[in-house]
């Protein structure tokens, strides 16, 4: 007699290296769900108190959102340190409630950095999958095609030759290394590869120099060796793919502000309030002698 099992469909479980789950047990949690909506409430008094009824709706879930994304960017970026992420999310809610500039398509650029972190650090405890690779290509031609910038697939190019090349090379990485490659070829092809007319001026630019290089110092010597371990297995992360997304985070950072210009600077604020915060957090917590939070 047949098996009757053998004609049943079996479901295959994929796995995700690009999301982490919400567990509302841990302080961290209820912190960022916390701090979104005090600072949607704020936003949302703040814009009635001065009368601006028409942009409420779009701008205040917009703040709400905007913190998220930073507390979870910055949790990619410091893992060792929950602080680094309470203060970046809690800065950039303040400065985008009461100094409101919107960049052209931060969220979704910020959301990238999210995922693109997480592919690199693995922090999840797995690779990326097929499905993850598609996914991630297909956030990244959408930012693509509404921004037309073509360096937005470039930066998910190196995101995935990190992958590939790194200790526990994900194989399938290299061939979304050369797919990405060539989507930003081809905008470069057919949109140019223009820099904004808004020019920094040269106070900005020598504030990014300086905050480039204390980040560098920061990814060289201080955060060199990370302590924090993956969500499935415990292990501990890799100090080299920690140091990776790191140095994408800081040539994303420095090149979309120099390239938007100064509104491009200020609506990417959030990013470079974590490139500040994640050094100083770091530096205390080895001069006080307390050791990484996991």
């Amino acid at each position: 007699m047949r098996n009757k099992s053998s004609h049943k469909l079996k479901l295959i479980k994929f796995r995700s290296s690009l999301t982490r789950g919400l567990n509302f047990d841990l302080f961290s949690n209820r912190y960022v769900l916390a701090l979104a909506t005090v600072s949607m409430l704020v936003a949302f008094i703040y814009q009635l108190l001065e009368g601006d009824l028409a942009s409420m709706f779009w701008s205040v879930p917009y703040v709400g959102v905007y913190s998220f994304l930073i507390w979870a960017l910055a949790r990619e970026i410091d893992p060792d340190h929950n602080l680094t992420a309470y203060i970046s999310s809690a800065l950039s809610a303040v400065l985008l409630v009461f100094m409101p500039v919107y960049f052209n398509q931060a969220l979704l650029l910020i959301f990238l950095l999210v995922v693109l972190s997480r592919m690199i650090s693995r922090i999840n405890g797995n690779k990326a999958s097929l499905i993850d690779s598609v996914l991630l290509t297909t956030l990244t031609l959408t930012i693509t095609v509404i921004g037309r910038n073509f360096l937005v697939p470039l930066f998910t190019s190196i995101a995935f030759l990190f992958d590939f090349l790194l200790i526990g090379s994900n194989k399938r990485a290299g061939i979304f290394t050369l797919i990405n490659g060539l989507i930003s070829l081809y905008f470069v092809y057919n949109h140019g590869a223009s820099i904004s007319q808004h020019r920094l001026v040269g106070e900005h630019f020598f504030l990014i120099l300086y905050l480039v290089v204390v980040f560098l110092v920061y990814a060289l010597f201080i955060g060199r060796s990370v302590q924090a371990q993956d969500d499935l297995n415990n292990t501990k992360l890799e100090d080299r793919r920690i140091f990776s997304v790191r140095i994408l985070f800081l040539w994303t950072t420095a090149v979309l502000s120099i390239q938007g210009g100064t509104t491009a600077l200020a609506g990417l604020a959030g990013l470079w309030i974590i490139l500040l915060t994640a050094p100083l957090v770091s530096l205390t917590h080895k001069l006080i002698k307390i050791g990484p939070k996991k």
